[in-house]
């Protein structure tokens, strides 16, 4: 999206405990640096994989260490879905498959705070999942965790 657009991205970090994903993830990069060489260079994503894996290894030092000052971040982010789609067995954001949704928000309020202390400007993020408002079988996940996520966000 932001390739698309016109905008050179410095540095790229991707995070994903799937060892699929990120394959896919390194091949997508090698496409994305192909297509917009001028934007996404190799040196920007060398380090891609270099970050935890697992978004509960973050802490706030860690975003400390890699965030420099006067970077423009942006996030895009998800969380799993299996616990609020309406194929799922409706646990919502409490449930094995959905809770990592808190410590994304960790993680951002954390991101927030590193560009404030550092002068960076506000870190811009994307986060999405399933359209569970839609969950007609679950009224618990359409309309408290629904809710929840729109007013944490």
């Amino acid at each position: 999206m932001l390739l698309r657009q016109g905008v050179k991205v410095e540095a790229y970090f991707y995070a994903d405990t799937s060892a699929t994903a990120r394959a896919v993830m390194s091949h997508r990069l090698c496409v994305l640096t192909e297509r917009y060489p001028a934007l996404l260079t190799t040196a920007a994503w060398q380090r891609a994989f270099a970050v935890p894996q697992d978004v509960y290894e973050y802490r706030y030092e860690t975003i400390w260490q890699m965030m420099q000052p006067s970077q423009q971040w942006m996030i895009v982010a998800g969380w799993e879905c299996q616990d609020l789609s309406a194929a799922g067995g409706g646990q919502g954001l409490e449930g094995a498959r959905s809770k990592s949704y808190y410590q994304l928000v960790e993680l951002l309020k954390w991101m927030q705070a590193v560009a404030r202390e550092k002068g960076n400007p506000p870190v811009g993020y994307i986060v999405e999942n399933t359209a569970f408002q839609y969950n007609w079988k679950h009224e618990k996940v359409s309309k408290e965790d629904f809710l929840k996520v729109n007013w944490t966000m």
